[in-house]
């Protein structure tokens, strides 16, 4: 149903792509009125305030909400509800938009196996409520990044102009996440089948895969992790957390 991004390296850079914000928020797709995740769950009546009005198309975009300029992905876990009052408070007080990035269907006719230069033409023919385009960033996609780490969003998407959309995770899409780092104070660990977790301060687990790693924590010889994670959430947890090191 989705294609999905691979990490971006410069060898899998495509000969001609295009660069595009990295919106933090929910992946779906929206055809015929109805709102699908990426895991297959139908959430339209969790966000009455969106609406696409061609008939027979299909979009795939970035469900967000936006503070100050950002999408903030702990804003979007907030309007997981099923109770009717909040869906109808939620959609007012915190209103969400769909970052519309492509095409695969356009009043009925299939444009999915289309360069994604072609499948563009047909964004900007999609109309409808609480819908935008994503914001387009020139350069290389090492001065894209920079630009990404100034200003503080998540990171770039860098895609290739002449491929057609495939339901996989693969190099037509590449992510160029903006990630920070940050030191915490270890205080035990667990062992078990499924590998090994720090446990650090702030009740935040990290899996700790590289065996000289867990070698010194089971020692005790250490006591700090380095730690590289996308954003804090409201409860001070770590999205995406790896370790990168301990000290």
């Amino acid at each position: 149903m989705f294609q999905l991004c691979n990490e971006y390296d410069k060898t899998n850079t495509p000969k001609d792509y295009l660069i595009e914000v990295k919106y933090d928020g929910t992946l779906v797709t929206v055809a015929n009125g109805r709102v699908i995740n990426r895991y297959g769950l139908d959430i339209t009546k969790q966000f009455p305030e969106l609406k696409i009005d061609n008939e027979n198309t299909k979009v795939v975009g970035e469900l967000c909400i936006f503070e100050g300029g950002k999408s903030i992905f702990n804003s979007i876990l907030r309007r997981k509800t099923i109770n009717n009052f909040k869906i109808s408070m939620l959609s007012k007080i915190m209103k969400a938009t769909l970052v519309i990035f492509d095409v695969l269907n356009f009043e009925g006719k299939d444009i999915s196996k289309l360069p994604l230069r072609e499948r563009r033409n047909y964004l900007t023919m999609v109309k409808g409520e609480n819908i935008m385009l994503p914001e387009v960033i020139t350069g290389t996609p090492e001065e894209a990044f920079k630009v990404a780490e100034k200003r503080g969003i998540e990171g770039i998407i860098i895609k290739d102009l002449n491929a057609s959309y495939e339901d996989s995770r693969n190099n037509n899409f590449l992510k160029y996440k903006c990630f920070k780092e940050d030191r915490f104070n270890i205080l035990s660990y667990e062992k078990s089948e499924k590998g090994f977790t720090a446990l650090l301060e702030n009740n935040i687990r990290v899996g700790v895969n590289n065996n000289d790693y867990r070698s010194q924590i089971e020692s005790g010889r250490v006591k700090t992790m380095l730690v590289q994670y996308l954003e804090k959430t409201d409860n001070g947890m770590l999205r995406l957390p790896s370790c990168k090191g301990v000290l």
